[in-house]
């Protein structure tokens, strides 16, 4: 998409080929997000995180066959200072009847 596109979530792009996983990322901007609501998707998984920083992708993991949502997904972030920040304000928060984990993602 063109630079400044904006989508129902701000700005379009970022994911890249990698599904938004991140696969060149560095370790420290690598977030795991689990004890999602099955009603997540990754524009939600997004602007719930984007008050933290700049996102270079996000993903929820869905089942292959059924497609639906696995609870949990990754964010990646631009710079380590933006998920550490991530990490903790959301790690145990407590949306939509389910308490959130956020950590780095392990490698």
């Amino acid at each position: 998409p063109p630079p400044g596109d904006m989508g129902p979530y701000g700005p379009r792009g970022g994911g890249g080929g990698d599904g938004g996983m991140g696969g060149d990322a560095p370790p420290d901007c690598n977030v795991y997000v689990g004890g999602l609501s099955p009603h997540v998707d990754d524009g939600l998984l997004r602007q719930m995180f984007a008050p933290f920083g700049d996102i270079q992708g996000c993903n929820v993991i869905r089942d292959k066959a059924s497609g639906q949502s696995k609870c949990f997904g990754f964010v990646v972030f631009r710079a380590p200072h933006f998920a550490q920040g991530a990490i903790g304000q959301m790690n145990g928060k407590f949306i939509d009847g389910k308490t959130l984990q956020v950590r780095l993602r392990d490698s």
